[in-house]
């Protein structure tokens, strides 16, 4: 009776008691994850794009997939789009601090940060003659720079 019972335990029971459950959207969504990075970074960033949607439509919580959806966005040219996907995801509080770094340079390319940026300022520490009791000091300057005041001083 003994044996039977063990039997049965090991036959019958213990599959039903140990049984997982398969979630095949979470599967379908890894696939799809996996095959968009893997055009990523073949350079089919279309391809990637199309990969990452479907992978979002199995499983839209998932924030990795936004994150790398973004940069197939913005590698396509689509910088509104991406820009969108990373502001999603940092109004959700799901960004790291890289892609809020990556994010903030994006933005500041696309604007008129660049043409309105002042130059560095120059700082004049020391202001030599050129003779100095009837010595030259500079005999073979490394390089020349004219003052951007136009009153012909030169830095050497």
């Amino acid at each position: 009776m003994k044996i039977k019972l063990l039997l049965f335990f090991c036959l019958i029971a213990t599959p039903w008691l140990f049984s997982q459950d398969i979630d095949m959207d979470k599967i379908s969504a890894e696939e799809e994850f996996r095959l968009a990075v893997v055009a990523f970074h073949q350079g089919y960033f279309n391809k990637a794009i199309y990969s990452f949607e479907r992978s979002l439509v199995f499983k839209p919580e998932t924030s990795l997939v936004r994150q790398w959806l973004g940069r197939a966005y913005y590698q396509s040219g689509y910088e509104d789009a991406a820009l969108n996907e990373w502001d999603n995801l940092l109004n959700a509080g799901l960004a790291d601090s890289a892609l809020l770094a990556f994010r903030d340079t994006v933005e500041r390319r696309r604007g008129l940060q660049q043409e309105l940026r002042q130059r560095d300022s120059w700082v004049e520490l020391l202001n030599l003659d050129k003779d100095k009791d009837g010595e030259s000091l500079f005999g073979r300057p490394s390089s020349v720079a004219s003052s951007v005041a136009g009153n012909g001083h030169f830095y050497a």
